[in-house]
């Protein structure tokens, strides 16, 4: 397994479409298949390098005889006209953030515990679950910030997500990026 952990390709009139960090590949497929529009690839994931980041796809289309880093396609173009009217979120370059260094934890984690710990080793955000993101859903909740008809329920989704990123702007974080982190944590311990 290379920097992309578990991947796909897909060779198709002399481009390669490439699907990496997946969680899983499914053995419904084989090298030479035939793949169409339609076909279950495998499940989204964090595998290779990615291992501790949000579960993502990485796609890359390249032309295949100049290879992955010379002959890169820019997919947009393709993908554009494939949306089915679904709501798309386009970010734009100045919007993006490096990724902070840290574990996403799954399991319980607390304010305190970020805060004892000093730094961004540990982190809050989607596919957490606990008392630590019931506790920080408490406080969104007392500062008036929509968690979406699950409210609070001790899971960290999309809702929780995007109230946290509408904190963070409202009190003037340097990262709005949804993640409880050190800097979040010390302003939730003020509320």
């Amino acid at each position: 397994m290379g920097n992309g952990g578990k991947t796909v390709s897909v060779l198709t009139n002399g481009i390669v479409y490439y699907y990496a960090h997946l969680d899983s590949v499914t053995s419904e497929i084989k090298k030479g298949d035939e793949i169409n529009k339609g076909t279950f690839i495998g499940t989204v994931g964090n595998s290779g390098n990615a291992k501790g980041t949000h579960p993502h796809l990485h796609f890359s289309m390249y032309e295949k005889r100049s290879g992955y880093t010379r002959g890169t396609i820019d997919p947009w173009q393709y993908l554009k006209d494939s949306l089915d009217g679904g709501e798309l979120m386009v970010i734009e370059p100045d919007q993006v953030v490096d990724k902070v260094e840290g574990t996403i934890t799954r399991g319980d984690l607390s304010i305190d515990d970020i805060l004892k710990n000093k730094d961004n080793s540990e982190l809050i955000s989607i596919g957490s679950q606990g008392e630590g993101v019931e506790e920080i859903q408490k406080i969104l909740d007392k500062e008036g910030y929509d968690l979406g008809e699950d409210g609070i329920d001790g899971i960290y989704g999309p809702f929780t997500m995007s109230a946290v990123k509408k904190f963070q702007k409202d009190n003037g974080l340097n990262l709005i990026d949804g993640i409880v982190g050190i800097e979040t944590s010390i302003e939730f311990s003020k509320h």
